[in-house]
C-alpha cells in the first residue's frame, strides 16, 4: 500500500512529469520502533526514501499535518448472519477531498469534478478582488470491499432537526470496474450514537461513465438523497406498532431508499452523523472497488407554523379586609420570541393559573378585643402538554396517541405524558392579641406576651418519569416575649449624710431584681417528600418510592438583664433538635406513636449553642480623685455542642467547643485632672479680654499681686508641664478550645444530665487544657483509636495605647504603641490500643507576632554606589559576636552562624542601629516602642502670616513595626508547647539537627521590619485669595529576613507630591466677544499635581553581591482646569504626562501623555 490518493501528470518538453499526493494515516503505522505510545509528545518527523530501482529526481513541495472533521469509523460494519464469525478483511479505504480548483480536469479515466446542479461557488468576502471560494466535496475511495461489508466516516455534532422537513445530499459514484446500477450503495446515519440508536437511509448507486462532463451525469438525480423526515418517523412508528425488538435493525423500503431504524433515535438531539459505502449481499459475492463523492448535506423546509400566547392578571383590594390576586397564562406550540431560533420555540402547550389572597381575619371581631389574625392562601396549577412523545422525542404525540386502538389506553398514556403540577399553601402568621389596657399590669402569663404561627404548603406533580411527587410542609411556631417595666432599686438614694461627693459611689448603689426582657421561641418544621418513579413500562412495579423527610424542633431562649445601671448581662441559647421518624411513610399506628413519643421528648438535640455577654462601666467618675478616669470592662463567652453522626458517636463521640473574649478600654483625661487645681484650670481655659467702663483703677493698683496664671513666664512653665493631655488604652484577648471526642449528650445549660460535664467552667469559657485528661480519666472521651480530629486551643491578644502631648497650643504630638499576636495549639489526643492510655500525638504550636518598633537611627542610611549596604555588612559581622555570646550562655552546645537565634538578633541590631551587645535573644520583643504623629496648625495665627494665609499646617509621622510571620515549634520539642506557657519562656535551644547544630524551640519563616514616615514632612496652605498648596515627602522601608536561606529583601520608597490650585470667579476671557471683554460668571478651578517617586528592591545574600530585583522611578505632571457652567453641567480640560524609568533591565523606559476635555452633565440635579 503506497498511500497515494491522487496523481497529476503533465507533459513538460515532451517528458511525462507526475505529481503524487501522499496521505499517510498516522494511526495505522507499518512498524513501531521502541516504546513510543500515542502522539502527545512528537518531537521529530523523518522521511526515508528506500527501494528505488533506478535514480530518480524528487521534488518535495509541501509537507503538512492534515485532519478532517470527518473521521474514519474503526469498528466493523459487516452485515453478519446468525452466529456467523466474519473472515478478517482490511480493504484499502481512503478519505480525501476533491475540489473545483484541483480536480476540474479528467484524469486516469475518471470524470472531472464539477459543481452539483444548482450550486454556485461562494464569494470570498475576505479578498479585495472579485474571487470565488474553492468548492469541494468529501471523497471516499474503497478498494476490494467484500460482499456484505461497509466502510464509513463520521463526525460528532449537536443538532436539532425536529423542525425541518427534508434531508438532502448530492452523491456521485464512479468505478474502474464498470459496476452496474445498484451493485453498491451509499448510506447516511443520524442518531445519538453509531450502533445502538440511529436512523439509516441507504440509496443504490449508479456509476458515472468515463468521459461524462455534464453535471447532471456526474451528479445523477437517481443517486441524490432527498427524503422527508416524516418518512423516517413513520418507519419508527411502524416498528413500534409491530412491537419489534428495538435493539435489532428494522428496515423498510420507501421509494428508492432502504430506511433502517435501530433503538430510539431522536432527531431533536442528533449527536452523530455517518456517511458510508456498502457492498450489499449479491449473487456474485465479489469485492468491489469504487469512488464516492458526497456534497451539500443539508436540511430544508423548516416548520414555520406560528403560535400564540396570552397573559391575564387581576388585582382587587377588599377594602381593609385584604386583597386578592389572580393570574392566567397560556402559550401554544410554536410560540417564541422574535429573536428566537426555530429550535428555541415552544414544543409544548402550557397553561397555568394562580390565585392568592391575603386577609386580615381579625376585622370580623370587635376592635377592642385587640386581635391580629393575618391569613394568606394561594393555589397554583400548571399543565404542560408536549408536542412530541417524551419517549420518542421526534414522534408527534398526536400520532402516538392515534396508534392506540383502545380509548382507555389512549387516555391513560396521555395522562402520563402530560406534566401537571399543583401547589397549595396557606398560613396564619404572628397571630396575637394586642394589649388594649395600657395601664394594666404586664403579667408574665398574659396572653398578650404570646404569638402563634402556622403554615402549610403542598406540591403535587406527575409526568412521564414520575408517577407521584408529593411534598408536604408543616410549620408551627410559638413565640413568647415578656418585657416588664424596669425596677431600679436605689437603697441609699435618699440618705442625706451620703450626699457628699466623696460618698457618691455608695449613694448611687442600685440594682434591678428582674430581667429586662425574656424571649422564648419554639419552631416546629416538618417536611415530607415522596417520589415514586416509573419503570420502563411506565408502571411502578419493582420501584420502591423514595422518601425525604425532615422533622425539626428548634428553640431559642434570650434573657437581657440590666443588673444595674452600669452592669448588663445578656444570655442567648439556641437548640436545634431532630424528631426521629421511622423509615417510609407514616401510615401505621406504631409509626405514629413513635413520632409522637419523640416529639414529647422535644426531639434529639443535634446542636446546642449559648452565649453570655457581660459589660461593666467602672464608676471612676463617682470619686473626686478618679473622675478623670473612664473605663469599661466586657466579657463574652460562647459554648457549642454538636452531636456526632449516628452510628459513630459511640466511638468518635460528639464535638464541644467554647470561646471567651474579655477586654478593657479606658481613657485618662489628664486635662480634667489638671483642672481640679484652680490655677491650672485658668491656664487651660482660654480667656477673652474684656473692658468694663467705669472700673479704671489708679496707677497704684498695678502693683497689686498677680496670681501665677497671670504671670506669662509661670503660665508658660505650667502649661509646658501639662503637655501630656490624655492617654487612651485598650486590651482584648480572645481564646477558644475545640474538644472533639466528647461523649456525653447535652441537657441544660450545656451540661449533661448529671450537671457535671464538661464542667461549669468550660461552658463559661474556661481554657484549662487539662480538661481532655479529666474527661479521659472519667471515660468521657472517645475510646476510638481512629479519632483524627485534633484537640485545639487558640488565643489572640491585642493591646495598645495612644497618648496626646500638646506642649503649646495647636502643636500636637500623638504617641501610639501596639502589640498583637495569635497563638494556636493542636494535638491528636486519642486512645492508644497498645496500653489503653490516652496519648498526645504531633503537638504543634503556631502563630504570628507583631509589635510597634523603632529603627529611626538607620532611617537615613544610604546604599553605596554599588548598592552594597553598611547595615547589611554589620548584620554579617554581628553574627559572629552574637554566636559567641550564645555559646557562652548555652551549655548544651554550639550554634551555627546561620542559626535563627543568631541571625534574628543580628538583623535587629544592624537595622535598628544598636550594638550586638544591646539586643536580646528572644525573637518576641516584650514591650512596644511608641511611634508618633506631629501636627502644628498655629503658623496661620502668627502676625504677618495670618494676613496672607487662612491655613498653614505642618505635619510629620513615624510608624515602625516588627513582625514575625507564621512561627511554628520545631518537631524536636514536644513539651511546654501548650498556651499556658509564654513564648518568652521557651528558653535557649537544647536539641540538635543532623548537622549537630542547636535548633531553636520556635522556627519562623520570616522576620519583617517596616518603617514608614508618611509624611516625613507635610505642608498644607490656603491663602486668603483661594490659592491652595499641598506638599508631602514620604519615606518607607520594608526589610524582610527570610530564615530559610538567610536572605534579606529590602524595599525602599521615596515619594514627593505637590499640588497647587486656585479657585476664582469672574475670570476675564483673553479674547474679545463682539468687540467686548467678557468674564466668566461662575467659579473657575485650576489644579496642578506633581509627583516624583523612587522605588528600589534589593536582594542581599551573605558573601554575594546585592541584586536589584525590582524598582522604578516615576514622574508625573497633571494639571486640570474645571469650570462649572451650571449646577448640572461641568466642563474639564486635562493634561497628564507620566514617565516611568525601571531599575531592572527586563523593563524599558516608557512615557505617556494624555490630554483632552470632558463634559459632565448630571441628570440628578
Amino acid at each position: 500500500r503506497n498511500n497515494i490518493v491522487d496523481k497529476v501528470t503533465n507533459d513538460v518538453n515532451g517528458d511525462q512529469v507526475s505529481w503524487y499526493l501522499f496521505r499517510i494515516p498516522v494511526r495505522k503505522p507499518d512498524r513501531v520502533q521502541g516504546n513510543i505510545n500515542g502522539f502527545k509528545s512528537i518531537r521529530y518527523v523523518r522521511t526515508y526514501l528506500t527501494d528505488f530501482d533506478e535514480p530518480v529526481v524528487l521534488r518535495f513541495v509541501n509537507f503538512r499535518m492534515v485532519g478532517s472533521q470527518w473521521r474514519t469509523f474503526q469498528e466493523s460494519l459487516y452485515e453478519k448472519g446468525l452466529f456467523e464469525v466474519p473472515e478478517p478483511s482490511d480493504p484499502n479505504f481512503t478519505v480525501g477531498v476533491v475540489s473545483i480548483e484541483d480536480n476540474s480536469q479528467p484524469a486516469d479515466g475518471r470524470p472531472p469534478y464539477v459543481l452539483p446542479p444548482g450550486i454556485k461557488r461562494d464569494r470570498d468576502n475576505t479578498s479585495t478582488v472579485e474571487r470565488r471560494r474553492n468548492e469541494q466535496s468529501l471523497q471516499l475511495y474503497v478498494e476490494g470491499l467484500r460482499d456484505r461489508d461497509a466502510r464509513a466516516v463520521y463526525k460528532t455534532v449537536n443538532m436539532d432537526m425536529i423542525n425541518y422537513g427534508r434531508l438532502q445530499m448530492f452523491l456521485h459514484a464512479d468505478s474502474p470496474d464498470n459496476l452496474q446500477p445498484g451493485e453498491v450503495t451509499a448510506f447516511i446515519r443520524l442518531g445519538t450514537d453509531f450502533t445502538e440508536n440511529y436512523y439509516e437511509v441507504e440509496v443504490p448507486l449508479t456509476m458515472t461513465q468515463t468521459g461524462e462532463i455534464s453535471p447532471d451525469q456526474i451528479w445523477p438525480e437517481i443517486n441524490e438523497i432527498d427524503i422527508a423526515f416524516s418518512d423516517l418517523y413513520e418507519a419508527k412508528a411502524e416498528r413500534n406498532r409491530m412491537n419489534a425488538n428495538l435493539s435489532l435493525p428494522y428496515t423498510t423500503t420507501i421509494g428508492k431508499y432502504n430506511v433502517t431504524v435501530v433503538g430510539r433515535p431522536d432527531m431533536s438531539s442528533v449527536q452523530t452523523l455517518m456517511i458510508g459505502v456498502r457492498n450489499p449481499s449479491s449473487l456474485d459475492a465479489e469485492p468491489k472497488t469504487f469512488y464516492l463523492w458526497a456534497n451539500e448535506l443539508r436540511v430544508t423546509d423548516f416548520d414555520s407554523k406560528a403560535g400564540w400566547a396570552a397573559n391575564a392578571r387581576l388585582d382587587a383590594q377588599l377594602a381593609d379586609l385584604g386583597n386578592i390576586s389572580a393570574s392566567f397564562s397560556h402559550s401554544s406550540i410554536g410560540f417564541g420570541g422574535i429573536s428566537d431560533k426555530v429550535s428555541e420555540r415552544n414544543r409544548e402547550k402550557m397553561t397555568a393559573y394562580n390565585i392568592s389572597t391575603s386577609l386580615s381575619l381579625h376585622k370580623f371581631f370587635p376592635e377592642d378585643w385587640g386581635l391580629e389574625i393575618p391569613a394568606y392562601y394561594s393555589i397554583e396549577h400548571a399543565r404542560s402538554v408536549p408536542q412530541f412523545d417524551p419517549l420518542d422525542p421526534d414522534l408527534p404525540l398526536e400520532d402516538v396517541l392515534n396508534s392506540f386502538n383502545d380509548q382507555g389506553e389512549r387516555d391513560d398514556y396521555y395522562d402520563k405524558v402530560v406534566d401537571v403540577s399543583r401547589r397549595r399553601s396557606f398560613n396564619f402568621s404572628n397571630v396575637r392579641k394586642r394589649r388594649t389596657n395600657e395601664n394594666g399590669l404586664n403579667l408574665p402569663w398574659a396572653i398578650e406576651n404570646f404569638s402563634f404561627t402556622y403554615a402549610y404548603n403542598e406540591i403535587d406533580r406527575s409526568n412521564i418519569n414520575t408517577a407521584e411527587y408529593a411534598y408536604r410542609n408543616y410549620r408551627g411556631a410559638v413565640n413568647y416575649s415578656y418585657s416588664p417595666a424596669p425596677l431600679n432599686i436605689e437603697p441609699f438614694k435618699n440618705v442625706d449624710f451620703l450626699s457628699s461627693k466623696w460618698l457618691q459611689l455608695i449613694k448611687d448603689i442600685n440594682f434591678n431584681p428582674i430581667p429586662t426582657s425574656i424571649t422564648v421561641n419554639g419552631d416546629v418544621n416538618r417536611s415530607f417528600l415522596k417520589t415514586q418513579l416509573r419503570n420502563a413500562d411506565l408502571g411502578i412495579d419493582g420501584i420502591d418510592p423514595y422518601y425525604e423527610k425532615s422533622f425539626t424542633f428548634d428553640r431559642r431562649y434570650a434573657v437581657n438583664w440590666d443588673l444595674a445601671k452600669r452592669l448588663t448581662l445578656d444570655y442567648t441559647a439556641n437548640v436545634n433538635a431532630i424528631i426521629d421518624e421511622p423509615e417510609g411513610d407514616i401510615n401505621t399506628e406504631i409509626k405514629k406513636d413513635s413520632v409522637w413519643n419523640n416529639f414529647k421528648k422535644f426531639g434529639r438535640i443535634k446542636n446546642y449553642t449559648h452565649s453570655i455577654t457581660a459589660g461593666y462601666t467602672v464608676p471612676f467618675d463617682k470619686l473626686p480623685l478618679t473622675n478623670w478616669i473612664s473605663s469599661e470592662v466586657d466579657y463574652t463567652t460562647t459554648f457549642n455542642w454538636k452531636a456526632g453522626a449516628i452510628g459513630q458517636r459511640d466511638t468518635l463521640g460528639n464535638s464541644a467547643d467554647n470561646m471567651r473574649k474579655y477586654g478593657l478600654t479606658g481613657k485618662l483625661d489628664l486635662v480634667k485632672l489638671y483642672n481640679n487645681i484652680g490655677v491650672l484650670q485658668k491656664i487651660n481655659t482660654p480667656t477673652r479680654s474684656r473692658t468694663r467702663p467705669g472700673n479704671n483703677q489708679a496707677q497704684a493698683d498695678t502693683t497689686q499681686r498677680k496670681s501665677l496664671s497671670e504671670i506669662p513666664l509661670w503660665k508658660g512653665v505650667l502649661r509646658t508641664l501639662m503637655s501630656l493631655r490624655s492617654i487612651n488604652f485598650n486590651y482584648s484577648r480572645t481564646e477558644g478550645t475545640i474538644l472533639p471526642g466528647y461523649m456525653p449528650d447535652v441537657y441544660l445549660f450545656g451540661l449533661d444530665r448529671g450537671f457535671e460535664n464538661p464542667g461549669l467552667g468550660f461552658v463559661l469559657g474556661s481554657q484549662d487544657n487539662n480538661i481532655r485528661n479529666v474527661l479521659a480519666n472519667n471515660s468521657l472521651y472517645a475510646p476510638s483509636q481512629f479519632l483524627t480530629t485534633p484537640f485545639q486551643q487558640n488565643r489572640t491578644t491585642n493591646y495598645g495605647f495612644d497618648a496626646l502631648v500638646e506642649p503649646f497650643q495647636d502643636f500636637r504630638i500623638t504617641f501610639t504603641g501596639r502589640k498583637n499576636y495569635t497563638e494556636n495549639y493542636q494535638e491528636i489526643f486519642r486512645n492508644d490500643p497498645a496500653n489503653g492510655n490516652f496519648i498526645s500525638i504531633n503537638p504543634n504550636r503556631t502563630g504570628t507576632y507583631g509589635v510597634s518598633f523603632m529603627m529611626i537611627k538607620t532611617a537615613f542610611e544610604k546604599d553605596n554606589a554599588d548598592h552594597t549596604s553598611n547595615l547589611f555588612n554589620n548584620f554579617e559581622n554581628y553574627r559572629g559576636i552574637l554566636k559567641q555570646r550564645l555559646d557562652g550562655l548555652n551549655a548544651n552546645g554550639d550554634y551555627s552562624l546561620n542559626s535563627q537565634e543568631v541571625v534574628i538578633p543580628a538583623f535587629v541590631a544592624a537595622y535598628t542601629g544598636k550594638g550586638p551587645g544591646d539586643v536580646g535573644f528572644s525573637p518576641f520583643p516584650k514591650l512596644p516602642i511608641p511611634n508618633w504623629t506631629v501636627n502644628y496648625n498655629g503658623l496661620s495665627k502668627l502676625p504677618g502670616v495670618s494676613d496672607v494665609f487662612n491655613t498653614f499646617a505642618l505635619s510629620h509621622s513615624y510608624y515602625s513595626q516588627y513582625d514575625v510571620s507564621n512561627f511554628v515549634n520545631s518537631p524536636l520539642y514536644t513539651t511546654g508547647l501548650t498556651l499556658d506557657y509564654s513564648l518568652r519562656d521557651a528558653g535557649l535551644a537544647s536539641q540538635f539537627n543532623d548537622n549537630g547544630d542547636l535548633v531553636s524551640v520556635y522556627l519562623a519563616q520570616q522576620v519583617m521590619l517596616t518603617e514608614r514616615m508618611a509624611p516625613f514632612v507635610g505642608l498644607n496652605m490656603r491663602t486668603k485669595s483661594n490659592w491652595t498648596v499641598s506638599m508631602k515627602y514620604d519615606r518607607e522601608r520594608n526589610i524582610g529576613l527570610n530564615l530559610s536561606n538567610i536572605q534579606i529583601t529590602e524595599r525602599q520608597k521615596k515619594d514627593f507630591t505637590l499640588n497647587i490650585g486656585f479657585a476664582k470667579s469672574g475670570v476675564q476671557i483673553p479674547f474679545r466677544i463682539n468687540g467686548r471683554r467678557e468674564s466668566l460668571p461662575n467659579e473657575l478651578r485650576f489644579n496642578m499635581g506633581l509627583s516624583i517617586s523612587d522605588t528600589k528592591v534589593v536582594q542581599r545574600r551573605i558573601d554575594e553581591d546585592p541584586i536589584i530585583t525590582d524598582g522604578i522611578k516615576t514622574f508625573r505632571l497633571n494639571p486640570t482646569v474645571n469650570y462649572k457652567i451650571s449646577e448640572a453641567l461641568l466642563i474639564t480640560f486635562y493634561f497628564d504626562r507620566s514617565i516611568n524609568d525601571p531599575r531592572v533591565s527586563t523593563s524599558f523606559l516608557n512615557a505617556r501623555t494624555t490630554f483632552g476635555g470632558r463634559i459632565q452633565f448630571s441628570l440628578s440635579q
